[in-house]
């Protein structure tokens, strides 16, 4: 995990920012691997205040609450060549800032109103994001070399999503799941659209109508899913519950 490569980063990184980068960077790939497009976009715009948090701290030691892109862009800019690397100076804040200004300016016109830009919007942020994280760690993390360049290429690699949708019907890709933990992704990836029972009977891999059913019951008593006419849906206790369900199956080891 890389949460675990926390110790062997220096001083001049703040562990805990560091740490609140890597649980949105979980965040985003979960969310992307899933297709919910949206959710990815949305945690990018986190990401990236982490981003200029964390590079704040490292090249001025201050740590804005609310981070001005732009003005600590031309501050870094401006900051002694010698200081600082120019990954930090140039590189990673101008990344950071065109992924934030793609996140923030979509959905405004589409010229082609059939086409819609979410998947290559978020395969850039998707990106972006392994690249930020990559740079850092390459600058910083205090290890050997190869050790480094294995991390650097697995966090960039290829990932099956553990659940696609083709024409309309909803495929669970890793059956070993638990029941709880398919109806869950199911519903994430249908939110906020409900599905109905008959719906789970179909798309929950290896598990008997009474799993399906004991799951159900087992998500409504614990919060986490209610149930009306129109189908099953996720409550936000259970959206919480349902993005870790994605960071377990999705984390970089």
């Amino acid at each position: 995990m890389l949460v675990k490569l926390l110790d062997d980063l220096p001083q001049t990184v703040n562990k805990e920012l560091f740490r609140k980068l890597l649980d949105e960077y979980r965040g985003i790939k979960a969310a992307y691997y899933a297709q919910n497009y949206e959710l990815t976009l949305a945690k990018a715009g986190k990401f990236v205040e982490i981003t200029f948090q964390l590079l704040s701290d490292i090249a001025f030691g201050e740590i804005p609450e609310k981070p001005e892109f732009n003005k600590i862009c031309k501050r870094l800019e401006s900051a002694p060549t010698r200081s600082l690397h120019e990954s930090i100076r140039i590189l990673i804040p101008r990344v950071a800032l065109t992924l934030y200004t793609i996140r923030s300016k979509r959905g405004a016109v589409h010229i082609n109103t059939e086409v819609s830009p979410n998947y290559i919007d978020c395969t850039f942020a998707m990106a972006s994001c392994n690249w930020i994280v990559s740079e850092f760690l390459r600058l910083y993390l205090t290890k050997e070399q190869k050790e480094v360049l294995r991390i650097i290429n697995s966090i960039s690699k290829i990932h099956v999503p553990i659940v696609e949708e083709i024409s309309g019907e909803l495929v669970i890709l890793n059956p070993e799941m638990t029941a709880k933990d398919q109806i869950l992704i199911l519903l994430l990836q249908r939110c906020p659209n409900p599905i109905q029972r008959k719906d789970f009977r179909r798309w929950v891999k290896g598990k008997s109508i009474r799993q399906i059913n004991r799951a159900l019951s087992d998500l409504e008593n614990e919060s986490l899913v209610f149930e009306t006419q129109d189908g099953v849906t996720l409550t936000s206790k259970g959206m919480v519950e349902a993005e870790k369900v994605q960071i377990k199956y999705y984390e970089v080891q």
